[in-house]
């Protein structure tokens, strides 16, 4: 879709960039559209998404309209296409594969964080700062119960032919919200499968098997989901809706605890149970402070380490 001078929509013809993409409520899940929209609000507000979102009724369905991240207007209004491509496509992975499961995470072969982290720490400008941003987007996936994450919706840009950066979160759909829809994460986080019994040194596990620092991304994941929770309280979505309250009910629970969520029986937890447990780690609360941590990119690897 276009958006039109006077605020109206037209389709893009003879190669012309589009602006917008629509999505269309799908009926067995009411809700859903204005849900993800709430969830995008909040990626928003902690900085994890660019994107402007509205939802409106059309033909009768609920839809929700959102700005394209991978366009630039130039100087003289021009639309312009900047090259992105989602972790499938960056893999080599065709996610019509498997039944049209490749998509998902069942193997090395597959797509997953680690292969994300990778290809960020080989490739970005300023790679602990883009780890950093994918410990937050890991943070803000669990914190919305989304367990469709998977290597078509995390996607990079590419600002030049030899750099990467992440690209905007554009896909936040609150899964937990249905309970039709999965609950196993589409891509594990620290090895923990079960989207309901994540917590967050499984985060921080998660961004250890990325060689990225434990103290870092502890704090990196905590200022996520007190951004989270702050945004609600001003806010900027319905504290009482739905994906307010959920949100809401993950990050106390963490908060309550002293800074850390374990899950109970680990694998075998019962998904959905909230399976939390306190770990606290020392005085300082929710966690503890970064340690300086060593370079880190293309010219700057430790002895031993490959690039992907």
């Amino acid at each position: 879709m276009i958006r039109l001078p006077d605020g109206g929509w037209g389709r893009p013809l003879g190669g012309r960039p589009s602006t917008h993409i629509l999505k269309r409520e799908d009926a067995r899940f009411p809700g859903l559209i204005e849900a993800e929209a709430e969830c995008l609000a909040l990626a928003r507000a902690v900085e994890l998404t660019t994107i402007d979102a509205e939802t409106v009724e059309l033909g009768g369905y609920s839809c929700l309209i959102v700005s394209r991240f991978d366009r630039i207007v130039d100087g003289d209004g021009e639309v312009r296409r900047v090259h992105q491509e989602d972790l499938c496509q960056a893999l080599g992975i065709d996610p019509s594969g498997a039944r049209g499961r490749a998509k998902y995470e069942q193997g090395a072969a597959r797509p997953s964080f680690k292969q994300a982290a990778r290809l960020l720490d080989a490739y970005a400008t300023d790679p602990l700062a883009e780890l950093d941003r994918l410990v937050a987007v890991v943070a803000l996936t669990v914190a919305i119960g989304n367990a469709d994450a998977h290597g078509k919706s995390l996607a990079l840009l590419h600002p030049d032919a030899e750099t990467i950066s992440l690209a905007p979160l554009y896909d936040t759909v609150p899964t937990a919200l249905w309970p039709r829809l999965r609950t196993d994460a589409a891509m594990a986080i620290g090895g923990q499968v079960a989207l309901a019994d994540v917590g967050l040194e499984d985060i921080v596990r998660e961004a250890i098997r990325w060689s990225h620092p434990a103290d870092r991304a502890r704090r990196v994941a905590t200022e996520t989901f007190e951004g989270m929770a702050t945004a609600i309280e001003g806010g900027v979505v319905p504290a009482d809706g739905k994906v307010g309250q959920m949100v809401t009910a993950r990050i106390r629970a963490l908060r309550d605890l002293g800074g850390c969520c374990r899950r109970r029986g680990g694998r075998g937890s019962r998904p959905g149970s909230g399976a939390f447990s306190a770990a606290p780690y020392g005085a300082e609360g929710w966690c503890l402070p970064a340690r300086p941590d060593p370079p880190r990119g293309r010219n700057s690897r430790r002895p031993g380490r490959r690039p992907w």
